[in-house]
């Protein structure tokens, strides 16, 4: 007879709901956002993290620190900043049991809060005082509702700040590509007015860069801290036990399935702190110019991972997908880009292209989703099956006859 069986992450995350934040204390007049900071082991940056959470000029936030079951002090010295800080109001300590990495743990968090944006706060980074407003600007302020929004980033190295951008991001930005001043208009609700009026501006409408859904490639966003989400353009993303194929590289399933799916917005000001410490996942050093200063081997393990579970998941989505469809085009459009992001997903031992195996896999799905004329279409794009892609073709003329 089998003894008790070992609690998991899964189980850790059915029980957030009992931390969350009481709604009752939230502001109407503006958004809320959750702050949702992951830590593991970084007992000694947490302080500064909410510290910086604390110095935000947006008034609006309630902060949710997931500890990943550090070995670590890391929980005495959650305690000690947010007593010292005066953020018991504020921020609520979620402690897991079995460490289940960056991504479940961040799924932990988001079930535990309810703001309608979402940032996730590395706990070795910190946030700039107005990077939240910025970001809520830009949001309440663009044309077309996109999934999320990125600032630019300060890269610290042993306590000094290095350079204030990444290669993407400038190189976007600069291309000129994402400038489109008709589709902002500064929000002037009475409500942010009566909180915004007099202050100094921190961004204009000039620096807001729009990124048309579907791009995935090339990364052109921040680092994990430096992006705040819609709500509801991730809560799909973060549901199921396939969830621990991703223990790391959050941002990069995040960001790119949000940005083929949803678009984004690139502000141009540097209002994240990103440390580098040698402890990094993936980074070595500061960036320089002609030089890697990322380990690519591993970069590019995790973007596999990130990419194929973001595929499966909305081909998994079908028949009834969490946000529907306008136009079969718009699904299709969303998974080729993701598919094609460099250097691309290995083939299958058949041969076929990982997409093509995802539209067999899910032929009666996608069927029952969009009739049998796309679902031939997808199959002929893909080369998945070039008989059965015609056979659904002649079964969607035959219906039109």
């Amino acid at each position: 007879m089998s003894g008790p069986s070992t609690p998991t992450i899964f189980d850790e995350i059915k029980t957030t709901r009992d931390f969350a934040i009481c709604p009752d204390r939230y502001d109407s007049g503006l958004p809320l956002v959750s702050i949702i900071i992951v830590n593991y082991n970084y007992g000694r940056y947490i302080r500064a993290a909410l510290a910086s959470v604390s110095s935000q000029s947006y008034p609006n936030i309630e902060c949710v620190v997931v500890d990943d079951a550090s070995s670590d002090d890391s929980i005495a010295q959650i305690e000690q900043a947010r007593d010292d800080l005066a953020l018991v109001d504020t921020v609520t300590i979620l402690p897991l049991r079995v460490n289940g990495g960056q991504t479940a743990a961040s799924a932990a968090g988001l079930d535990a809060t309810h703001g309608a944006y979402v940032v996730f706060l590395d706990a070795d980074d910190e946030l700039e005082p107005p990077c939240i407003e910025a970001h809520i600007l830009a949001h309440l302020s663009c044309r077309i509702a996109v999934g999320f929004s990125a600032v630019d980033t300060i890269n610290v190295a042993d306590g000094q700040p290095v350079t204030t951008t990444t290669k993407g991001f400038s190189t976007y930005v600069a291309s000129g590509k994402g400038r489109n001043p008709e589709m902002f208009r500064e929000f002037g609700a009475s409500q942010w007015q009566g909180w915004y009026a007099g202050r100094q501006r921190v961004v204009a409408m000039a620096d807001f860069h729009l990124a048309r859904a579907p791009k995935a490639d090339p990364w052109i966003w921040s680092p994990t801290s430096g992006n705040c989400y819609r709500r509801d353009a991730i809560a799909r993303l973060l549901k199921g036990p396939w969830l621990a194929q991703i223990r790391f590289n959050t941002d990069a399933y995040l960001a790119r399935t949000v940005a083929a799916l949803h678009g984004s917005i690139l502000i141009d000001k540097p209002l994240m702190r990103y440390r580098i410490h040698g402890g990094n996942s993936m980074v070595r050093n500061a960036p320089l110019d002609m030089s890697l200063n990322y380990i690519p081997a591993l970069c590019l393990d995790h973007d596999r991972k990130a990419l194929s579970t973001a595929i499966r998941q909305l081909f998994g989505e079908l028949p009834n997908p969490a946000h529907a469809y306008q136009w079969p085009t718009m699904f299709w459009r969303a998974v080729s880009a993701l598919n094609s992001v460099w250097p691309g997903l290995p083939r299958t031992p058949d041969g076929r292209t990982f997409l093509a195996a995802m539209v067999l896999e899910h032929e009666d799905a996608l069927i029952a989703a969009f009739g049998h004329r796309y679902t031939g279409l997808f199959m002929l794009r893909t080369r998945a099956n070039i008989r059965k892609g015609l056979g659904h073709l002649a079964k969607a003329a035959v219906k039109r006859v």
